[in-house]
């Protein structure tokens, strides 16, 4: 049934596939796409893309050589750390509440574990409170 225009794509597909808020399935899905040609013509690309023949995958010749020469992923594994640090960064730094709140919960903590043991005795009990103090129990 094809979707009409003022519906929402979304719900659409859920509909469609019996997963919506109403949803009953009609079909099985997924005998319908192992019974596809589009699933035997997905598995091959899939094939050759693991068994390094980019060339037919990839398009016209040249297209998208650089990306396939450094291995399996299109960047360097420091590049996607820089990447993904850099969006971590970032979306700290939009919410300044949140960088506040937790500068200064861990202010104030750091400063009342350190006064309340700050005049511990140098014993063995003073020793132990101090450290269990600063670790963790997990």
């Amino acid at each position: 049934m094809p979707c009409p225009t003022d519906a929402n794509p979304a719900e659409y597909i859920l509909d469609v596939i019996g997963a919506g808020a109403g949803g009953q399935m009609s079909r099985d899905w997924h005998r319908v796409w192992v019974e596809s040609g589009e699933e035997e013509r997905v598995g091959e690309e899939i094939r050759k893309l693991v068994a390094g023949d980019k060339s037919e995958v990839v398009g016209e010749e040249g297209e998208g050589e650089d990306m396939m020469q450094g291995g399996d992923f299109a960047a360097s594994w420091f590049e996607q750390y820089r990447t993904v640090q850099t969006r971590v960064f970032q979306h700290y730094w939009r919410s300044p509440s949140y960088i506040l709140s937790k500068m200064f919960l861990n202010t104030i903590a750091g400063l009342f574990i350190g006064f309340t043991f700050y005049k511990e005795p140098n014993s063995v009990q003073g020793s132990q409170n101090k450290v269990s103090s600063v670790s963790h129990p997990d």
